[in-house]
């Protein structure tokens, strides 16, 4: 009888555990941007897939786009996580920047869309 007790308490224990809320390590999804790729020389989309959030990584130097000393910035955002897309114009998360929402699309490629940087958070 005491065994039987026991087990359901460990059980009863276990499902506590699995439905506490725990720390996201990333964003889930994919984040994906136009870039120019200097291997093939072409202008072609990009992907992050389940990118670290901003409690693990809180910028992201866009690999395509992180030589200030260019004028080659990504665009085209496309935001498929279900975070926040924080974009920045300047490496480091630094200057103007704009946010696409969570399982949103940014189907324009336009000037204010151009990003060299991003951190992906829960809130705006």
């Amino acid at each position: 009888m005491k065994f039987r007790r026991a087990a359901s308490a460990a059980v009863a224990a276990l499902a506590l555990v699995l439905m506490l809320p725990g720390s996201s390590d990333a964003a889930t999804g994919k984040f994906s941007y136009k870039a120019w790729d200097k291997t093939t020389e072409t202008f072609k989309r990009f992907e992050l897939t389940d990118p670290p959030n901003e409690d693990t990584k809180p910028c992201i130097d866009i690999p395509e786009s992180d030589d200030p000393d260019t004028e080659d910035t990504s665009n085209a955002p496309h935001n498929q996580t279900d975070m926040y897309a924080h974009l920045w114009f300047e490496t480091g998360c630094q200057g103007d920047h704009m946010i696409v929402k969570a399982n949103g699309v940014q189907e324009a490629d336009v000037p204010e869309h151009q990003f060299r940087s991003v951190y992906f958070s829960e809130t705006i």
